[in-house]
């Protein structure tokens, strides 16, 4: 019977199990050379070489694989013994149906194309891989409570969030062929953990999130309550007349709320405080849309953490003790790329990288405020602001393109870094992204949709940068243009099954070399794209990237293409006029936009100063709620304006009543925008 576990490896599962140098070596070696290959009775496969003899055992893993090579660990031989046998097994199928031979003979099964479970791995088959006492630390492990993001695809994926670690299963029913991002030899320890969740995780779902904590967390009701009390006088007083003391009491109380573990709300209360302060120092910093997410942001947290169902895990929402800010000795960061948001007055810029230990993505970000648009000057083009140096000899741009080996600097709770004083290496990389790490690596739109749908609002998301960064392999590009009606570069990509997902690049004055760049490229018949990286979102119409890099690959070569920062060699490139459906964007959205900016504007200048222009602008948005269909929502602006109109009619009623319904109001705004 054909060993099913070395005919499902692929070419991928290969480069994960060694490396890419490798495998390609043993790939070219195993079309070059002859091979001698016998399978015994046990299921043991011997691959006789010129200049090694291999054997493939059964029930260890591949690097356990015998060698009469020197080399230590798995060798290149090894690698094309398996090749070998796939080539063999191959060859035996086709003599069978073709010269003769027996047509009921089991053919070799194919590499696996449906998701499988691997909770279906019994613990019969862990007992025979892992020590009772490693089973039982691995356990408790377990029960300690432990949040996992799941997925069951061709080649299931298990991301530890709680560990930082990510397994990824290669064979059907096999813990053997295993990988995991942390330090262990495959099957490391996480393996059962991951294990044990899948058979958590509901049978009907693909993917899901699954929290193995037995306790809930206690919920610190009077910290969260002291804190809703100061935000509420925050609105009522408003941003721009708040004074001191109510700050200083904010200020405390996020201390508060760090040392009962809610990492991320007193994140969101230091987020505010940096507003206030931008605001009372007139720093174009301040967005008054950025203050009203943010108080929005820690009201949807705060009744996520009391009403705990366990549909959220507790560890997104409140934070860790882990995130925090941390020394980094040293490590190699790689290259991702950047983007650029560009707001009224600020522009920043991000690069992102990959810490290739840890697996972490993490930034470096420069904010610069633009001209005054009276002073007659141009902000700088994005390209120039990519040219800003950050270390000795290395701007933002070529830090996104290149390595680098640092020997000191800090990770921030949200994961931006921050580089230190000792000397840094940098070099230029080659681009060999299959050999990035999951979760940011995803090997198809399959598995990125899954992950995507079974992740929570961005909101109720930990707080790191890159939270929604995915690097996905491109099969083709299927159409490109650029869109009049929308003011964006459009392109349609599709994966090795033939998935498709839309890629969007707006279009800004001060990008517009970059663009016209990507565009060329895009549609050039000499590059062939090989990588995206981006933020992928979820949209009724599937997937949508916002890139920060495309990785071109041309007569071998790969290079990398920053749509944001880059200049274009032809500002005048070919325009395609190739059509893309691209659905229109919902009614419903400019409403929502429009009924932020009200909020912000209600937080900044306060509920007690509104007057009856603040009572007619609320009324009509609650008449446009009606006219839109969003009963829901035409509710909560109602009760919003029904509360200010009394404040209006009469002095002495409460503000706090008109607070609770904009919070409320506010939290479904935030969700809904999401």
């Amino acid at each position: 019977m054909p060993r099913q576990d070395l005919l499902a490896l692929t070419f991928d599962d290969l480069v994960t199990l060694s490396n890419r140098g490798i495998t390609k070596r043993a790939t070219q070696e195993a079309q070059d050379l002859k091979a001698e290959v016998t399978e015994e009775d046990t299921g043991v496969v011997q691959v006789i070489w010129d200049d090694a003899t291999c054997r493939l055992l059964v029930g260890v893993t591949l690097a356990q694989a015998e060698c009469t090579c020197t080399s230590i660990g798995m060798c290149r031989h090894i690698i094309r013994s398996v090749l070998a046998y796939q080539a063999h097994a191959s060859a035996s199928v086709n003599e069978a149906t073709d010269f003769g031979g027996d047509a009921n003979s089991e053919a070799p099964a194919p590499i696996a194309s449906k998701p499988w479970d691997p909770g279906a791995i019994t613990d019969e088959q862990l007992e025979s891989l892992y020590h009772k006492n490693t089973l039982r630390r691995a356990r408790t492990e377990f029960e300690r409570g432990q949040v996992l993001e799941l997925v069951r695809s061709a080649k299931p994926v298990a991301t530890v969030h709680s560990m930082s670690c990510t397994v990824r299963f290669l064979v059907p029913g096999d813990p053997n062929y295993t990988h995991c991002d942390c330090a262990e030899p495959a099957p490391c320890s996480h393996v059962p953990l991951a294990v044990w969740a899948f058979r958590l995780l509901e049978p009907a779902k693909e993917a899901g999130l699954v929290t193995t904590h037995r306790d809930p967390p206690s919920i610190p009701t009077d910290t969260l309550g002291a804190v809703e009390k100061t935000l509420a006088e925050i609105a009522i007083i408003g941003l721009a007349h708040t004074p001191a003391p109510i700050l200083e009491r904010l200020r405390r109380q996020g201390e508060e709320l760090r040392k009962a573990g809610l990492v991320w709300p007193a994140e969101i209360v230091d987020d505010i405080l940096l507003q206030t302060q931008s605001y009372q120092t007139h720093d174009a910093r301040f967005d008054p849309r950025r203050f009203a997410d943010l108080w929005s942001e820690i009201h949807v947290r705060f009744d996520a953490i009391r009403s705990d169902t366990g549909s959220i895990p507790q560890l997104f929402v409140r934070g860790a003790a882990s995130d925090r800010t941390t020394e980094v000795g040293s490590a190699r960061l790689i290259g991702l790329g950047s983007m650029v948001h560009s707001r009224q007055g600020v522009t920043e810029v991000e690069s992102y990288l990959q810490d290739m230990d840890s697996g972490l993505v993490v930034a470096v970000q420069r904010t610069f405020n633009d001209p005054d648009p009276a002073s007659g000057e141009d902000p700088r083009p994005f390209s120039k602001l990519g040219q800003v140096p950050v270390a000795k000899g290395v701007s933002l741009s070529s830090l996104a393109e290149g390595q680098m080996l640092i020997k000191g600097g800090k990770r921030t709770a949200r994961c931006e870094f921050i580089i230190g004083r000792s000397p840094a290496t940098f070099n230029p990389q080659s681009y060999q992204w299959e050999r990035l790490r999951p979760p940011l690596l995803v090997e198809n739109l399959e598995e990125l949709n899954a992950r995507l749908e079974s992740r929570p609002p961005q909101c109720l998301m930990p707080r790191r940068v890159g939270t929604n960064l995915f690097v996905l392999p491109v099969a083709s590009v299927e159409a490109c243009t650029y869109s009049d009606e929308y003011q964006e570069l459009q392109a349609v990509l599709a994966d090795e099954s033939g998935r498709q997902t839309l890629l969007t690049l707006p279009y800004f004055s001060r990008g517009a070399e970059g663009l016209n760049a990507t565009l060329s490229l895009l549609q050039s018949p000499e590059s062939t794209l090989k990588f995206v990286a981006g933020e992928f979102h979820r949209t009724a119409a599937g997937p949508v990237i916002h890139p920060i890099s495309l990785i071109f690959e041309k007569e071998g070569h790969r290079i990398m293409h920053q749509p944001w920062l880059s200049k274009s060699d032809d500002a005048s490139s070919n325009a395609s006029t190739t059509q893309i459906s691209i659905p229109h964007e919902a009614p419903w959205n400019a409403y929502l936009a429009r009924l932020s900016t009200e909020i912000s504007e209600l937080l900044l200048l306060g509920i007690d100063t509104s007057s009856d222009l603040t009572v007619r602008q609320w009324s009509d948005l609650t008449q446009q709620a009606q006219k839109s269909g969003l009963k829901n929502i035409a509710v909560l602006v109602e009760a919003v304006t029904r509360s200010l109109d009394e404040k209006r009619n009469t002095p002495t009623a409460p503000s706090t009543k008109t607070a609770a319904a904009l919070a409320n109001l506010a939290v479904v705004v935030l969700m809904t925008r999401m």
